[in-house]
């Protein structure tokens, strides 16, 4: 994926139809954060087979703000994925542990749940994401311990 700044030609409509110029072209992480949850910010409700509700476009900004601002840029980014009752869920898989964090975007709060797949070692959390930057700093603390793990 890629991101190109310049300048465009409109047809009638409005639409692009070409580019005048390019200014700068940027190779995109196929994680980032914030082309993500653009990619999801279109889903309407009934999304999933019918079911599904529509994410809160404001709770999709200020989560990418949120990321942007108290994320650690050192740590893995997560895959993320809608859920059907209209949050966010992130993934990650470090050194044997699955972690998901179910995000509710408008209460801005999140689930967490680290699974050590060949020990069956489970650590659970809640963050009150709203709070800024000492709920991130937790999770980036929790994601941070599991990468230094020891556990085989």
């Amino acid at each position: 994926m890629i991101a190109v700044q310049g300048i465009i030609k409109r047809d009638r409509s409005g639409r692009p139809k070409s580019f005048e110029s390019v200014e700068h072209i940027t190779q995109l992480d196929p994680l980032d954060v914030e082309t993500r949850l653009g990619e999801v910010a279109g889903l309407k409700s009934g999304w999933l087979n019918g079911e599904g509700l529509a994410l809160d476009p404001v709770g999709l900004r200020t989560l990418a703000e949120d990321f942007e601002r108290f994320f650690d840029a050192e740590l893995p980014l997560p895959h993320l994925y809608p859920t059907a009752e209209g949050g966010i869920q992130a993934e990650w898989t470090i050194l044997g542990w699955e972690l998901s964090l179910e995000i509710d975007l408008k209460a801005r709060t999140a689930t967490y749940q680290a699974l050590h797949l060949a020990s069956d070692t489970c650590e659970d959390s809640e963050f009150e994401l709203w709070k800024g930057e000492p709920e991130w700093g937790r999770l980036n603390d929790a994601l941070r311990k599991l990468e230094g793990s020891k556990i085989a």
